[in-house]
């Protein structure tokens, strides 16, 4: 039976410590939960504008690579347009060169047929001379 007293004893004084160390730790643990309470709550703060920073800058991304979509069908349809205009440059300069060489054809016929027409336009009157001078000379002939 003294085991049982000593028992009960020792769980008095265990009991009685405990109860001032348990109140000691309830207290340093209250302290410490309103700590993590109000870390919880800069957290959730914290939280709410890195979650509003994130949706800022999301849209702002999506606002960029709108305006960079809408600048590479712009940059596109200006490609196009160029390429179209060096086309018709291109067409205009090959126009320009077949005209000046039309031209420069067109003037080298006509010094080409200026003496050939002159020449064909006389002949009648070299016939005649000609013929003048070989009647002449016959004449000229019989008289000597």
């Amino acid at each position: 039976m003294m085991n049982d007293d000593v028992d009960v004893y020792a769980k008095a004084t265990v009991t009685t410590i405990s109860t001032e160390e348990l109140e000691a730790r309830l207290k340093a643990l209250e302290r410490e939960n309103r700590i993590l309470q109000k870390q919880l709550k800069r957290s959730y703060a914290d939280r709410e504008q890195l979650e509003a920073a994130t949706d800022r800058k999301e849209t702002l991304l999506r606002n960029a690579l709108d305006e960079l979509q809408a600048s590479q069908a712009s940059l596109e349809e200006r490609q196009a347009a160029l390429n179209k205009l060096q086309r018709a440059q291109a067409q205009l300069v090959q126009t320009e060169k077949m005209s000046s060489l039309g031209q420069l054809v067109a003037g080298l016929a006509h010094e080409i047929n200026n003496p050939i027409n002159f020449i064909y336009g006389n002949l009648k009157h070299l016939q005649d001379y000609a013929g003048d001078l070989s009647t002449g000379t016959k004449n000229e002939m019989l008289t000597l």
